[in-house]
């Protein structure tokens, strides 16, 4: 039984996280570099030489001019524009189609 009451505590403060982080996502998305997003290493690398050093600037470029404008840099293929699109949905930017 003390284990079942001790468990409401753990999931209270795991519920208080993501309400924090989601509550200005484009604000937080200005602030959030490629690097910090949980993309692998490698490919916030390539988005970073690429000119797109925030998670906003990349949701944006994706909005705008849709995969081709990702896939076009060097070194991003199908795999990375998944990772990446999952990361800013993630996120709160944009979503994972």
């Amino acid at each position: 039984e003390e284990e079942v009451e001790a468990a409401p505590e753990t999931e209270e403060a795991e519920a208080e996280e993501p309400e924090e982080a989601a509550e200005a996502p484009e604000a937080e998305g200005e602030k959030l570099g490629v690097h910090d997003i949980g993309l692998p290493t490698r490919v916030a690398n390539l988005l970073d030489s690429a000119g797109l050093t925030t998670a906003q600037h990349v949701a944006q470029k994706l909005a705008d001019q849709g995969d081709e404008a990702l896939l076009s840099i060097s070194g991003i293929g199908a795999k990375a524009l998944e990772e990446i699109k999952e990361q800013l949905a993630a996120n709160g930017l944009g979503s994972s189609d």
